[in-house]
């Protein structure tokens, strides 16, 4: 009997161990300005010609649970100054994409910008575009 009882704390551990979940991590930030149903094929250069009103941020995640935050942060990059910051969370554990939008009802001025994303209050990656 003893032994059926460690072999099935053994297997028990085991389960437990392979059920882990795994840290929540960014595979991928696209830049783009239309939203499309496939986001996968959509990409931007970091150059958006003409004049726009939208910039489309999708970040791909894994693993993110509801007590994750991901942000962005969008600076001006001519004055310094943040323009926007937009806060994301989800409601049930997994992965997939979040998307967050600027929108500049008068259009965005010419110019370099950058888009900080933050993972849990740590800087991610820094994504430069420009508007010519």
């Amino acid at each position: 009997m003893k032994i059926k009882m460690v072999i099935l704390a053994g297997l028990l551990a085991f389960f437990l161990l392979g059920c882990s979940q795994q840290p929540v991590s960014i595979e991928s930030i696209i830049l783009s300005e239309t939203l499309e149903e496939d986001i996968a094929a959509e990409g931007g250069t970091g150059v958006f010609e003409g004049e726009i009103n939208n910039v489309y941020l999708t970040v791909k995640v894994e693993n993110i649970t509801p007590e994750d935050e991901l942000k962005v942060e969008w600076t001006f990059l001519e004055t310094e100054n943040i323009i926007d910051e937009q806060v994301s969370s989800v409601e049930q554990a997994g992965s997939g994409y979040i998307n967050f939008n600027i929108h500049i009802a008068e259009g965005f001025p010419s110019g370099d910008y950058r888009a900080d994303v933050y993972l849990n209050q740590e800087l991610v990656e820094e994504v430069d575009f420009s508007v010519r």
